[in-house]
């Protein structure tokens, strides 16, 4: 007696198998993404990947489910615009409202962009008046200035600056001053103040320019380095690290993309 296999119901059984592992293989590749995207330990690829239903299970209960409550979708769609129409719209708001705020976002939008030296005209017309000596506008000013290479002219601004107390605008003024110094003959002052700052391991702010120090010296192994180890140090954070640190890992991956090897 021959055994029929197009029945129905054998059918249907394949068919839902066959379904249920594709299923499960988009989910592997969206968690695996997930991952790598926004820079979670390791282990959870290989967990993911061995392990597969339970790997996914536990990746959104542990790493994506406590950030749901947390979602603003207004940032979502406003990131979807796309990098062109961000820039026009805070252009606008800023013409239309033009506060130190408004000028802040339109120059953090630049700078993304990798636009920096238009970032620093657009905070440098906000110098005036009030706001001629604001310690605050001028760091920004010096930072987009330095991100465009133009050294010489942020130096003599950040002459003018009197540093606040302030632990966050203490590190980026000091991080400022051993960029400034590492252009010129201060090299070795300008090492000697990316160490100490980056000893404390407060922020990965330091540890990222000192990386453009020795790529500056053409020290490209060694900046390399500087920059895994940043990126080490984001996947095996906690969450609030990663949330204050992931400028500077999405930095450190993008600029070891581009950087010889030697």
């Amino acid at each position: 007696m021959e055994t029929e296999f197009n029945s129905p119901g054998l059918f249907s059984i394949l068919t839902l198998s066959y379904g249920g592992g594709f299923i499960v293989l988009i989910a592997q590749v969206a968690c695996i993404y997930h991952v790598m995207k926004h820079g979670k330990p390791f282990h959870w690829i290989w967990l993911i990947f061995f392990f597969s239903i339970i790997g996914i299970v536990l990746y959104v209960i542990i790493e994506i489910r406590p950030s749901l409550g947390k979602v603003n979708w207004q940032a979502i769609q406003w990131e979807m615009m796309g990098a062109d129409n961000r820039i026009v719209a805070r252009r606008q708001r800023l013409e239309e409202s033009p506060t130190l705020k408004n000028r802040y976002l339109l120059a953090d939008e630049l700078t993304k962009a990798g636009r920096s030296a238009e970032a620093a005209e657009v905070l440098g017309e906000g110098m005036q008046g009030v706001f001629a000596d604001d310690a605050e506008l001028m760091l920004r000013v010096v930072e987009a200035l330095q991100d465009c290479g133009k050294f010489q002219d942020a130096a003599k601004l950040l002459d003018r600056i009197e540093p606040s107390k302030a632990p966050d605008f203490h590190l980026r003024y000091r991080t400022a001053l051993a960029r400034s110094w590492s252009r010129s003959e201060r090299v070795q002052e300008a090492e000697t103040e990316f160490h100490q700052l980056m000893r404390p391991q407060s922020s990965e702010r330091p540890a990222y320019y000192f990386s453009e120090l020795l790529q500056y010296q053409g020290k490209s192994t060694e900046a390399r380095q500087v920059l895994q180890d940043i990126i080490q140090r984001y996947r095996r954070g906690n969450s609030v690290w990663r949330f204050h640190e992931e400028r500077w890992y999405q930095a450190a991956v993008k600029t070891l993309k581009v950087l010889p090897r030697k």
